[in-house]
């Protein structure tokens, strides 16, 4: 037996779902999803969200927990790094489509040059998460969170330097 929220629940979601579909994919994306992966997973988060639609109080939050969960569950754990490289790759050309406020291509090739758990939290950072909240999504500690941030940061900084020097970053006189 199917059991359906009542419609005042139903058009609250509609509406959530409407504002965040678009930024829940993107966020699968900057993940390493590919277009199809991105597009399913979403929409099965979002099923999720629907069905705990009352207990659930930070939705954004909770909407990208599964959907991570979820992406990371379609893929083999032990080749999560390797698979991530070649859906970035593969996922290039339908990105660049995407009405993002970004500029998506620099914005993906620095993400990429990033470690997936930097990546991941980089990620949400650029969605308007706090630290707090990433470590709830991703089930880390605030501490590795803010590990992984500033590695990412540093890594995004010598990455820039280096497009625009040509050179890595001088450490002598």
């Amino acid at each position: 037996m199917e059991i359906k929220p009542p419609p005042e629940t139903v058009e609250q979601f509609n509406g959530f779902y409407r504002s965040d579909l678009k930024s829940l994919i993107w966020l699968l994306a900057k993940a390493g999803a590919t277009r199809t992966e991105a597009e399913d997973v979403a929409q099965e988060a979002m099923l999720v969200l629907l069905g705990a639609w009352s207990s659930v109080h930070n939705r954004r939050a909770f909407v990208r927990t599964v959907a991570l969960r979820g992406l990371y569950r379609t893929w083999d754990s032990r080749k999560r790094s390797t698979d991530a490289e070649q859906r970035i790759a593969s996922r290039k050309d339908w990105l660049e489509t995407f009405d993002a406020n970004e500029d998506v291509d620099r914005t993906l090739e620095l993400l990429e040059s990033l470690p997936t758990a930097q990546r991941e939290v980089f990620a949400l950072r650029i969605d308007g998460f706090s630290e707090k909240e990433i470590a709830e999504i991703t089930g880390k500690k605030e501490t590795t969170v803010r590990s992984n941030l500033r590695h990412a940061r540093d890594k995004m900084k010598s990455v820039l330097r280096r497009s625009t020097t040509g050179k890595e970053e001088d450490h002598g006189p």
